[in-house]
């Protein structure tokens, strides 16, 4: 099996951090940011919140669902 990598392509592409939390009902909560393709550490940057999917939807999980 070949696996071809095409972010190479992409040289200032920035992976997607994945993080989770519990809320206070107990729920582990998903969910996932972008850094800037320039990200340096300890400089403030704008941010986009964008929430998605209702109240009862959980849209990000821990898994891999394959490329798009």
């Amino acid at each position: 099996m070949i696996i071809v990598n095409w972010f190479s392509d992409f040289p200032d592409y920035s992976y997607p951090v994945m993080f989770n939390y519990k809320s206070k009902s107990g729920h582990t909560m998903y969910g996932m940011y972008y850094r800037p393709h320039n990200y340096q550490q300890g400089v403030k940057y704008p941010t986009v919140l964008f929430v998605y999917g209702g109240p009862h939807v959980q849209l990000v999980t821990n898994s891999f669902k394959g490329l798009k």
